[in-house]
């Protein structure tokens, strides 16, 4: 038995295995890099069981950077979602399962014709696009993608106050401006100190700007004025 295999099958046993979420991170890292089938199958093999998310989001990130032809279909089966029917994929991106939809978002990095098919079926449901909010990180980047092709995404922010505080804590400045707009629009001043973070933070702070300009003008001040 060859030394990869070994291997393979050494950090396959830790991955499941080992009770710290570091190590099992640190196990699904390596295997990424080792790159081999015995690893890609390691990798596979062991999302039936994760429980946790953080892990889960590394065994993907892992599994995409060997990018195997055919283990987007493998990665969606472990998810609990069939490559070939494209009603149940967005049903794991839009649920409330996060494990399953940070590993059908990680699937849909690898396969442009499949993201194209459930682009299709989210935007035409507006509920699709709020459950896309509400399962928070994980879904930002497609979210992005959406708004990048003129797709309404905003709406839901507008509607419901409770996704306002992942939107400000985006890395994505797309995002991360959506949030600012919603904040500003509510005027309550607990999204101050999140703004000021987002107006240091952005290298274009128009949005967290005009923010804290209508949040203390609600509170009755001067306002703040523009450098």
């Amino acid at each position: 038995m060859s030394s990869f295999v070994e291997t393979a099958q050494s950090l396959g046993k830790d991955l499941k295995s080992n009770y710290y979420t570091t190590y099992r991170k640190n196990a699904a890292e390596k295997l990424g890099k080792m790159g081999t089938d015995e690893a890609l199958n390691e990798l596979i093999s062991s999302l039936k069981e994760e429980k946790d998310t953080g892990v889960a989001q590394a065994i993907v990130d892992a599994v995409c950077a060997i990018g195997k032809k055919g283990s987007v279909k493998e990665l969606l089966s472990a998810a609990g979602a069939s490559a070939d029917n494209i009603g149940s994929i967005v049903a794991v991106i839009t649920g409330e399962d996060q494990k399953k939809a940070i590993m059908a978002f990680g699937a849909l990095r690898m396969d442009e014709a499949l993201k194209y098919n459930v682009r299709r079926k989210v935007v035409s449901n507006q509920d699709a696009i709020s459950r896309l909010w509400k399962s928070g990180s994980p879904a930002f980047q497609f979210l992005e993608e959406l708004a990048q092709r003129d797709v309404d995404i905003e709406t839901p922010l507008k509607k419901d106050p409770s996704l306002i505080d992942s939107a400000l804590s985006a890395t994505s400045k797309l995002i991360r401006r959506m949030g600012c707009r919603a904040a500003g629009k509510t005027g309550d001043p607990k999204y101050l100190p999140e703004l000021i973070d987002a107006l240091i933070a952005d290298d274009d702070p128009t949005e967290a700007e005009s923010a804290i300009i209508r949040i203390e003008k609600k509170l009755g001040g001067k306002g703040r004025k523009k450098s």
